[in-house]
């Protein structure tokens, strides 16, 4: 993304959320949401199964190198809805999508430059009397999407330096340019 306007706290969530749902048509409802979904948030808001609910969990930092690159790894989420369907149980339709997303998310970087590869995905069944009573189904898929707010730009060169050591202990570093 190359767009001064679009900001990864805000804008990733429904960046992730388009690229899910042209992956999965059948959805009826796919978009980016703030914060963790749980039981008493389905209960709120209303939610058109089967659905994906993705939402940026929190970001830490995880490294700075040379040149002021700081990478973060962004905690993100994917809370899936379904309820039963002529055929498919609840649980097994929130099982499918859980097995389509943990299959993609590990090679994606959702077409950014600036993020790595999905990593440490993990699913989790959000099974609570409050879910069971709303007869839908609530499941979580989590990952964590390493990042780099301010990445070197694709195409620029970087700077190369070749530091070549004299035969003798007692020479010194010599810099070389190409």
């Amino acid at each position: 993304m190359s767009d001064p306007q679009f900001d990864i706290f805000v804008g990733l969530t429904g960046h992730i959320a388009s690229a899910i749902s042209d992956l999965m048509p059948d959805l009826r409802e796919c978009e980016g949401v703030l914060g963790r979904f749980d039981a008493a948030r389905l209960e709120q808001q209303s939610v058109v199964a089967p659905a994906v609910l993705v939402s940026l969990i929190d970001a830490r930092q995880s490294a700075g190198f040379a040149g002021g690159v700081v990478t973060f790894d962004l905690s993100l989420a994917a809370f899936i809805v379904t309820k039963d369907q002529r055929g498919l149980p609840r649980d097994i339709g929130a099982a499918n999508i859980c097995t389509a997303l943990a299959k993609l998310i590990p090679f994606e970087n959702w077409s950014w430059e600036s993020l790595g590869a999905g990593q440490g995905v993990r699913i989790q069944p959000l099974v609570t009397s409050a879910v069971r009573r709303s007869k839908l189904s609530l499941w979580a898929v989590t990952w964590s999407q390493p990042c780099t707010l301010n990445p070197i730009p694709v195409g620029d060169t970087l700077p190369l330096e070749l530091y070549v050591r004299g035969l003798n202990e007692s020479d010194e570093f010599e810099e070389v340019t190409p």
